[in-house]
């Protein structure tokens, strides 16, 4: 399962460079897609092993393009961050407004 789960965040982050897009911001999408609960970002760096400040900004712009969403876990006072249920559906509308302009 460790395999696929790699394999699918590294080809997250291959797919969204070859689209001029960050290579990091990929690999995000993919892990929150194989996610099975919400995720902090301390988490996003702890496993993807990178810095806080562009995991944090890469979290704001994916929540600004409706891909993830805050929700509140009891007992936490951290953010934490799932995709939402539609990410395919709403990546490819924001796909199709960028190409529209």
């Amino acid at each position: 399962m460790q395999e696929i789960r790699h394999s699918i965040i590294e080809d997250f982050g291959n797919g969204y460079a070859s689209f001029g897009n960050s290579e990091l911001m990929g690999r995000v999408v993919g892990l929150f897609i194989c996610a099975s609960s919400p995720l902090t970002v301390d988490q996003l760096v702890e496993f993807l092993n990178v810095s806080k400040s562009p995991v944090n900004q890469i979290c704001n712009r994916l929540d600004e393009l409706k891909l993830i969403r805050k929700v509140w876990v009891k007992g936490e006072r951290k953010y934490h961050y799932q995709a939402v249920d539609e990410i395919f559906l709403q990546a490819s509308l924001n796909l199709s407004r960028l190409t529209e302009g």
